[in-house]
């Protein structure tokens, strides 16, 4: 296993570490797989999390391809396109948030 100094302390640490274990300092490597095809959403580093939801909110105008349907007078179409993208820009800034915030 191979070892390295933390910056902050100098403490030896392996390089697989993502924080310090004596003074707590974080690394600022990715928490998930960063390369590659993943299935899973949640096994993603928060860089590949942006991504894959930036490619999926510009797929979200496919939803105003479907024929409209409606519950009582409300149009369920333009309401679903709205809050797909009301919550895809919420966790775009979420992701891009905390990938600056820990994976630097």
């Amino acid at each position: 296993m191979n070892l390295e100094s933390c910056r902050h302390c100098g403490h030896r640490v392996p390089e697989t570490a993502t924080s310090c274990p004596s003074c707590g300092a974080h690394f600022g490597r990715p928490r998930g797989v960063d390369s590659g095809f993943h299935f899973l959403y949640w096994g993603l580093s928060y860089r590949r999390k942006f991504v894959r939801t930036l490619w999926l909110l510009s797929l979200s105008p496919i939803l105003l391809l479907f024929p409209k349907v409606s519950v009582g007078h409300i149009q369920l179409v333009p309401v679903g396109f709205i809050s797909t993208l009301v919550v895809g820009v919420a966790q775009l800034i979420y992701t891009y948030a905390m990938w600056k915030k820990l994976e630097g």
